[in-house]
């Protein structure tokens, strides 16, 4: 393997300029490699030269433990000292090798794109952790991507994506809460007992969204300030269209228009619509049902209840902020395609099997029954 055989493999797929200026600096190497002079410093020279390179960071330090660039220094330097080791034992014959050193050995030199990203990979150019440049290249070449995942696996998996992308949404919300609270701008009067209330601009309430069983409570917890503006200056605004879901459809349509123009943000809030028209409708069918009332009373019925919708808006809040965090069609449709479109089949199929549970769940009888002679 020569210096210059990854560059002539990028050249190939390249424009007529790229490729020329490849071609010029296939050559430079060409030239040094002439009489094998840079597989012989590649071989010797290079993991002396990566160390002293890398050790440069050291002229900046002070005499106390310092939190500031050198700190990532200090990261790229393990990290490139063992790339240049890594080279250096893929040029040994695999017998001189130990387990471990068989496991990382490059017998290629990698492009300068592969080099890039696995020295700043984003979760651990900062402060770690240290990987190989091997299990860099099997990652980026979808090795460790399980082929076939079962049904019911992506499905917890889109849950727990969900929950973690919410996460830093609140997390930048608490923070900021936090800053109103020192500034005194959330001040909201005491409690009885004279306690001062600090909820003035509290935007998110987590007991309340921790402990979400159905899709109203994430509304009513998350980001509870922005839905009380739209509340306040578009749905109410609203009245004389004299139906509450256009209303509400207007009002989930500016949130669109105010996100932006990806796609995904029409998805996410017309799924939003979607949702919250099965909560409503079928809570009114339940609550009417007095044979639905009984069997929910039942304290094994309430658990198995709380464990089945607690599942459902794991599950589901993944599935609507897929298009919301994705944007563009193809990427979230991909995803929703994987799933089998199982919150289209859910929600957006409920006009069609509601009078099927009408019919399964028929409303307590409001009359008297007299009583025959």
């Amino acid at each position: 393997m020569t210096w210059n055989e990854p560059l002539a493999g990028k050249g190939e797929n390249m424009t007529t300029a790229s490729h020329e200026e490849w071609k010029k600096v296939e050559k430079g190497f060409n030239w040094m490699n002439s009489g094998g002079l840079l597989n012989e410093v590649l071989d010797y020279y290079i993991p002396c030269f990566a160390l002293v390179d890398n050790l440069g960071y050291y002229a900046t330090g002070t005499e106390t433990y310092d939190i500031k660039w050198s700190m990532p220094q200090c990261v790229l330097t393990l990290r490139l000292i063992g790339l240049a080791f890594d080279l250096y034992d893929g040029k040994k014959p695999a017998e001189l090798l130990s387990n471990d050193q068989k496991k990382a050995a490059l017998s290629k030199i990698p492009s300068l794109l592969e080099v890039a990203g696995h020295t700043y990979f984003p979760s651990s150019f900062l402060v770690g952790p240290q990987f190989s440049m091997r299990r860099y290249q099997d990652f980026v070449s979808g090795e460790f991507r399980e082929k076939m995942l079962p049904f019911v696996k992506k499905c917890l998996v889109l849950g727990f994506w969900g929950k973690m992308t919410l996460y830093k949404y609140i997390s930048c919300w608490l923070i900021s809460e936090g800053v109103c609270i020192c500034s005194g701008l959330t001040y909201n009067g005491k409690t009885p007992d004279g306690q001062i209330k600090w909820d003035g601009c509290a935007n998110v309430k987590l007991r309340v969204f921790e402990g979400a069983t159905k899709f109203g409570h994430f509304i009513a917890s998350f980001n509870i300030n922005t839905n009380n503006w739209v509340s306040q200056y578009v749905y109410k605004r609203l009245k004389f269209m004299g139906n509450r879901y256009i209303s509400q459809a207007a009002a989930l349509m500016f949130l669109a228009v105010w996100h932006g123009l990806h796609t995904g943000y029409y998805m996410c809030f017309a799924m939003e619509f979607l949702v919250m028209k099965l909560e409503k409708d079928l809570e009114q069918i339940i609550q009417k049902s007095e044979a639905a009332v009984e069997f929910f009373k039942n304290p094994l019925v309430q658990i198995i209840t709380w464990i089945i919708l607690k599942l459902y808006t794991f599950v589901f809040m993944g599935w609507c902020l897929i298009p919301f965090a994705l944007l563009s069609f193809p990427r979230w449709w991909q995803v929703y395609k994987s799933v089998y479109f199982i919150g289209f089949v859910l929600f957006g199929l409920w006009p069609f099997y509601q009078p099927t549970i009408k019919k399964l769940l028929k409303p307590k009888c409001n009359g008297t029954h007299v009583k025959k002679d």
